[in-house]
């Protein structure tokens, strides 16, 4: 119980102080959002980097948890291998997150990277395999776990 107040104070504190930090080197950078007051109808230019700072709050308070050796870390260190297979399919969308930020990808390809990662997830053992007692053939398990 202390592991997950102590993950959940860790993590907030962490995006405290890291948001304004991105916002700043967004702002810094020119990586921002300007308004177009057509589509985009805020008034002033949005930072568009902060994923980056809540994913380093969530990393880095799993860290602390794991440093700390509490006891919540030594239960999530058991399952430790499948967050390490599981990690290709984040880090392709988190990296498509965050150049789609920079650099605006086009729908097709963001589609065609979030495919990719879900087949790594699938790789990785996320399976949608059943549904109440139906079980499912590997080829539609596959297909229903893509989609």
């Amino acid at each position: 119980m202390y592991s997950m107040i102590f993950l959940v104070a860790a993590s907030f504190a962490l995006s405290l102080i890291l948001t304004p930090l991105f916002r700043n080197l967004a702002l810094l950078l020119k990586l921002v959002d300007m308004p177009d007051h057509h589509r985009k109808i805020h008034s002033v230019p949005i930072p568009r980097i902060g994923g980056v700072a809540i994913g380093a709050s969530v990393v880095g308070a799993f860290g602390l948890l794991f440093l700390f050796r509490l006891r919540a870390g030594v239960i999530l260190s058991a399952d430790l291998p499948f967050a390490l297979r599981l990690l290709p399919a984040v880090t392709v969308i988190f990296c498509v997150g965050l150049i789609d930020d920079i650099f605006q990808v086009r729908p097709m390809y963001k589609l065609a990277a979030q495919i990719v990662a879900a087949i790594l997830a699938w790789e990785s053992g996320i399976h949608l395999s059943s549904i109440g007692m139906h079980n499912f053939p590997v080829i539609l398990s596959f297909l229903l776990t893509i989609v």
